[in-house]
């Protein structure tokens, strides 16, 4: 009986030392983890900054302040026909808006060379024309604002008369029209229709104005290519403006009936 309680109590102070060194446990076969080494923090890294006036990759957002376009307002106590030409190089763009940032229509190269030009009819107020240079470089550039008077008409058109009219080719989209007159007597619905020969290869567009202001414009709402407008109409004279779409020379009949 002795002998075994000192067995017993040697197997008990075994089990305790092995607990208290990490050792294999008493009674199991699985090894002890192993000691995990602490992490050493790591130093922050200094973000990659861009030298001013350069971009280098994965840096952070460079900001620059971008100067506003060059811009010039005019008024118009009017309703008129206006011509905005926006001159100088390298290649002016040209923009023109109302009420602040509403954007009206934006030119290119519709003026000599390179230059811009905008040709639009104008409700009396105040406008914006900005001019910039096409790839964003510096810009010598000039603009101008001209009121247009009439075209000088190619005839009258009546109802029930068809009038021919040619259309000469021209560099902008007036040059390239021709204008008859139209006087309304009788306020009502009418039709007019602006058509070419089937095997003219062009393509007639049509707009009638009164007063500086436009009335309707259309390009192939007639048989095929052809335009044609349906307004009511009150009395007083107005004009029929017609050209081919791409400003070549061409012959087009115009015809006015009941709407």
């Amino acid at each position: 009986m002795t002998l075994r309680n000192d067995l017993l109590r040697g197997l008990a102070r075994t089990c305790v030392l092995s607990l208290a060194i990490g050792a294999t446990a008493c009674g199991s076969s699985e090894p002890a983890p192993a000691p995990v080494a602490p992490v050493a923090p790591t130093a922050p890294v200094a973000p990659v900054v861009s030298a001013p006036g350069t971009l280098v990759p994965g840096a952070a957002a460079s900001v620059i302040a971008v100067p506003a376009v060059p811009a010039f307002n005019f008024t118009l106590d009017h309703a008129a026909e206006i011509q905005i030409d926006g001159m100088g190089t390298p290649d002016v763009q040209l923009l023109l808006l109302s009420g602040g940032d509403n954007v009206i229509t934006s030119d290119s190269d519709s003026g000599a060379g390179t230059d811009a030009q905008i040709v639009v009819f104008l409700a009396p107020g105040t406008y914006e024309a900005r001019v910039s240079e096409w790839r964003g470089s510096a810009l010598d550039a000039r603009i101008q604002v001209t009121e247009l008077g009439a075209m000088t008409p190619a005839g009258a058109l009546t109802a029930g008369s068809p009038s021919a009219v040619t259309a000469p080719a021209g560099e902008t989209r007036r040059a390239a029209s021709a204008e008859l007159t139209l006087e309304i007597t009788t306020a009502g619905s009418y039709r007019v229709d602006a058509t070419t020969a089937a095997d003219s290869g062009r393509d007639p567009e049509l707009m009638i104005h009164r007063d500086g202001a436009i009335v309707g414009e259309d390009s192939d709402s007639g048989e095929g290519n052809n335009a044609q407008l349906v307004r009511a109409l009150t009395p007083g004279t107005y004009r029929v403006r017609v050209r081919d779409w791409v400003n070549r020379d061409a012959a087009i009949t115009v015809t006015l009936s009941p709407g």
